[in-house]
């Protein structure tokens, strides 16, 4: 009688083929550096140090991990489904084919003639701007590179829609970049967008579209390329200098005011791209500053850049303005924007209708939650001030631990008051009157509020906006529209942005101000003051409400920068 033994190995034949991967990259790396350091040009030893830790690394993973135990004969591997579908081993094969087989373009690229280098500079345009989105942001998915057994396959054609998607990794917004993305167009006989227009299909040759926090709906914006450029001195004396040409940019406008995206919850076609560009070939970057379709940019949000290897400093300089201002600046960029009913409003920060209310231990969360209801003293709340609507549940650091924080709320459909000793579901002796707050039912928030730095200790008031976008629970304090766009724009530029209110909070509470990186920012009467090493500036409050994106560039400047 046979006896089998079941047992589990790593040793097969896609660890084995693993194994040949990893060996034969690092003999890749070894041609290269013998190849490299035997050229007579001067050597970058950052480049050999570099592949010399990547080989170090790679050595490491198979003497001190699973592969240590993974046969070595790899004249039997074979390739099978598990690289092409498996997590881990479809990463590493594309990576192996990247070194094995390089870079082949899979287009008509090669075949332009001279009589195509607009279409030649359009490829460039969107090759350049992904580049400089490579620098500073995490790219996540791509669709116009593709991988197949015979190589790296680049696809990028003329009428062919490409897309590379990024994430901010500062806010965890993402954003994506297309060339020549599949957009509607709202026409008609008129030329004007009626009710009776007609949809038709636009592709513009760059659209950055940027998923903003605190919106439903992406911002986009063109980014046209255009190869041709007026150099006539009428041209010159009407614009100040150089530039793109005059019906470029009112193809721009065109694009701004035509492309549309239909709301699907109304049927209704609106308007979506906040804001249209022209990508052309100029070298003087400082001069164009003084020209018209440059100061445009600024004003209705339509314009040019020049745009050469040599010359990308206003156009990164501007993109990295589009993904890292808040989704208020983004929205005040656009004469007639999109979802302007939903824009902050005053009201959003007077009406205190939600109580916020600590609990004593896991035990009240629990009853409360069950029993639909919520109780405080008398004394803790001047319903004659506030009238409560909502309720919502502080959980502290030291009673809730890593469950810390604000995450249920629920809405008030009766308010009692009841001696305290009445209160069952959490017996007690006393005889204080107590609020007891019927709830019509528990929800949670979209998004826990952290509890950082300050606890909530009784009872606080804030608004049912601030209780759906607030980050951490000092921003339930803010008092006005200027107060809270202060702080979303800080909260950007650095993750260190703390609010400052006193030793602790109650229901009385203020913002003091906000610190960044060694400054201190707050709001004094019509003002907004700046101190930073010592020194102190100033700014007005109605500039900032009108230019908030220009007020916000110059207290970073202040800061040296921060």
């Amino acid at each position: 009688m046979e006896i089998f033994i079941k047992k589990v190995t790593l040793d097969t034949k896609e660890n084995r083929f693993l194994k040949f991967m990893l060996i034969t990259i690092i003999h890749k790396i070894d041609s290269f550096i013998r190849t490299y350091t035997s050229t007579p040009w001067k050597k970058n030893e950052d480049i050999i140090n570099k592949l010399n830790t990547m080989k170090k690394a790679i050595n490491n993973k198979l003497k001190t991990s699973f592969l240590k135990d993974v046969g070595s004969d790899y004249r039997n591997t074979s390739m099978s489904l598990v690289f092409n579908m498996a997590s881990g081993y479809r990463e590493i094969y594309k990576y192996y084919l990247m070194l094995q087989k390089g870079l082949s373009i899979n287009s008509n690229i090669f075949s332009l003639s001279m009589k195509e280098l607009s279409l030649l500079y359009e490829y460039w345009c969107f090759i350049k701007i992904n580049s400089l989105l490579r620098k500073r942001y995490k790219l996540i998915s791509t669709d116009f590179i593709s991988i197949n057994r015979t190589g790296i396959f680049v696809s990028l054609k003329k009428g062919v829609t490409s897309t590379l998607v990024y994430e901010n990794t500062n806010t965890k917004e993402t954003f994506k970049v297309s060339y020549n993305a599949i957009k509607s167009r709202k026409v008609s006989s008129l030329g004007s967008r009626t009710e009776g227009s007609k949809i038709v299909t636009q592709k513009p040759d760059n659209m950055l579209s940027i998923n903003k926090l605190g919106s439903d709906k992406d911002y986009e914006f063109v980014f046209d390329a255009k190869y041709k450029i007026d150099t006539s001195i009428e041209y010159q004396k009407s614009y100040g200098g150089i530039g793109p040409k005059e019906e470029d940019i009112n193809t721009m406008h065109r694009y701004r005011d035509a492309i549309v995206y239909k709301n699907n919850k109304t049927g209704v076609y609106n308007n979506c791209v906040f804001g249209a560009f022209v990508l052309f070939p100029y070298k003087d970057e400082e001069a164009y500053k003084n020209h018209d379709f440059y100061k445009s940019i600024e004003e209705v949000n339509i314009g040019g850049f020049p745009f050469l290897p040599s010359t990308t400093g206003l156009m990164e300089e501007f993109l990295d303005k589009l993904i890292n201002e808040s989704s208020y600046s983004t929205f005040e960029r656009s004469l007639e924007p999109i979802g302007r009913e939903s824009y902050i409003k005053d009201e959003y920060f007077n009406d205190r209708t939600v109580l916020v209310g600590s609990l004593r231990n896991k035990e009240q969360l629990e009853i409360n939650l069950k029993g639909k209801f919520y109780h405080t003293k008398c004394d803790n709340i001047n319903l004659a001030e506030h009238n409560i609507k909502f309720v919502a549940l502080a959980q502290s650091k030291r009673q809730f631990a890593g469950e810390a924080g604000i995450t249920y709320y629920g809405k008030v459909i009766d308010i009692k008051v009841v001696k305290r000793n009445t209160i069952k579901e959490i017996p007690s002796e006393s005889e204080e009157d107590y609020y007891v707050f019927k709830i019509e039912g528990w929800d949670k928030l979209y998004r826990k509020i952290e509890v950082k730095g300050y606890q909530v200790r009784r009872i606080i008031y804030t608004t049912e906006y601030l209780l759906h976008h607030a980050v951490i629970v000092t921003e339930l304090f803010i008092k006005s529209k200027e107060e809270y766009r202060l702080w979303q724009e800080l909260r950007r530029i650095s993750s260190l942005t703390e609010t400052e209110i006193g030793e602790s909070i109650d229901k009385d509470s203020r913002i003091k101000e906000f610190s960044i990186e060694g400054m201190k920012i707050f709001i004094k009467d019509e003002e907004i003051r700046v101190e930073y090493n010592g020194k102190v500036y100033d700014f007005s409050r109605g500039e900032f409400e009108r230019k908030p994106r220009g007020v916000m560039e110059r207290i970073i400047k202040f800061g040296g920068g921060s």
